[in-house]
């Protein structure tokens, strides 16, 4: 059970057209079943036309960054062992997208309207000096022998958040929304076990001659222990950089380490349980609550069934 709407709820419809064209809707919600509620069709919510040459889809959904992110933890966006692996909203609302997946190479696109992708949820668009967010990934998955595989990955997406934010004052540098950020990652598997590594950049909007920058840097280790077990560790180091005029005004960082246990009841049922443990200190300003003399530290954790279909 969970207070922070991690329990989910999904319809999937697909019709054949003929002539390799389909038409489909994707439709899940996020709910908070320890009360009863629920936010109707909130994580995707798109509407698309499958052809031989890949998927064009409208409305809400993954943004072409969150495709080719790596996690090993349940994804889970109150769990600290999930954080997103770049800086920048992981689902875009109002928003034409496009996938394609074939013999190994993925490619992924999206375009929104004016405004419509800020903070995953606004659905507003037009707003004066709001600018349409875009974004492109690219992945290639392949195996080297039976018990040998690896993929790469690079994406950049340009969120343009930049009038829905307000702005905050650190170290007297203003900063507002993420400008655009950018995504390499790999990963590699010698069964069984599989170790990924990922590293962002984003930059957000400031005035000049301030300037405000986002790194995350992941690692991860996933075992098999056996046909229906696996195991994970994950750490995620996080630092935002505040300058002015080129002289450091302040910094920000945090460290997470996840631990993480699924078992395979079927093959589209699971139970599974993730733990995570995040540490943040700041400089020259309060940060949670706390000084630069001291640290913040949250646990969290959750205890899931799941199933697909």
């Amino acid at each position: 059970m969970s207070d922070a709407g991690e329990s989910r709820i999904g319809i999937k419809v697909k019709e054949d057209l003929g002539n390799g064209l389909n038409a489909f809707v994707r439709l899940e919600g996020s709910m908070t079943s320890d009360v009863g509620t629920s936010v109707a069709f909130n994580r995707e919510s798109v509407i698309g036309l499958g052809t031989s040459f890949g998927d064009v889809y409208f409305g809400r959904s993954n943004s072409p960054m969150d495709k080719v992110n790596i996690s090993a933890g349940n994804r889970s966006g109150d769990l600290a062992s999930s954080y997103a692996g770049y800086s920048g909203n992981n689902r875009w609302s109002n928003t034409a997208f496009y996938a394609y997946s074939q013999n190994g190479l993925s490619i992924y696109a999206g375009v929104s309207t004016k405004g419509g992708q800020f903070n995953n949820l606004n659905a507003t668009e037009q707003h004066a000096g709001t600018k349409p967010a875009y974004g492109l990934a690219v992945k290639y998955a392949g195996k080297i022998n039976a018990n040998m595989g690896y993929s790469v990955a690079a994406a950049y997406q340009a969120l343009n958040d930049k009038s829905y934010v307000t702005p905050v004052t650190i170290g007297a540098v203003s900063k507002a929304g993420v400008k655009n950020t950018w995504l390499v990652n790999g990963t590699f598997t010698f069964q069984p076990v599989t170790v990924g590594l990922s590293y962002s950049a984003g930059k957000y909007y400031t005035a000049a001659p301030a300037t405000a920058k986002h790194v995350k840097y992941r690692a991860n280790v996933t075992a098999n222990v056996t046909a229906n077990d696996s195991v994970y560790v994950e750490y995620t180091g996080e630092k935002d950089t505040f300058n002015n005029a080129g002289i450091l005004a302040a910094n920000t960082k945090t460290q997470t380490w996840g631990l993480g246990y699924r078992h395979s009841l079927s093959k589209r049922t699971s139970v599974f349980f993730n733990a995570g443990r995040m540490t943040a200190k700041k400089s020259d300003t309060p940060f949670m609550g706390v000084t630069s003399t001291t640290k913040a530290r949250t646990t969290s954790y959750d205890l899931g069934l799941r199933h697909t279909f």
